[in-house]
């Protein structure tokens, strides 16, 4: 059996780094997805704040009970609401302060998504990079076995 040419070796190893960078990048990805749908569902939740800030008692309402399940409801108090803090833990607060740390929230989660956008960016640019000097290194190895 031949041995490997330096050549073949960094074309192994260049594939190996690249497959490393293409795993990074699918999290990435993902995780741009999850921060997006967080983005959208805070902002949802500021606009039915809004909406039922302005409503009169009594109004009846469709609450979402997931998987396409809705129940009416009519609204008993628009001043207070439920809000989990985090681990499940919920409190009473008012609309007001609700909103503001939905709008903290958001904030929050627009910083994160903009720190996983550049490293994404970095890990295709790096990806781009390697993918580059495979072709150059196949290249010299299809030379080296006189496939050229």
């Amino acid at each position: 059996m031949k041995e490997m040419s330096e050549n073949e070796q960094r074309f192994r190893a260049t594939l190996s780094q690249l497959n490393v960078y293409e795993q990074q990048a699918q999290i990435l990805e993902e995780r741009l997805a999850l921060l997006n749908q967080m983005i959208e569902e805070t902002r949802r939740a500021t606009i039915a704040l809004d909406e039922i800030k302005s409503m009169d008692l009594e109004h009846e309402v469709l609450v979402s009970l997931g998987a396409g399940a809705f129940l009416k409801v009519k609204v008993a108090e628009k001043e207070k609401v439920i809000f989990q803090i985090g681990a499940g833990v919920v409190v009473e607060k008012s609309i007001d302060d609700v909103r503001a740390k939905l709008s903290e929230r958001q904030g929050e989660l627009q910083k994160e998504l903009q720190a996983t956008a550049q490293q994404l960016d970095a890990v295709v640019r790096r990806a781009r990079e390697l993918n580059r000097q495979l072709q150059e290194l196949a290249v010299k190895v299809s030379e080296e076995r006189g496939l050229k």
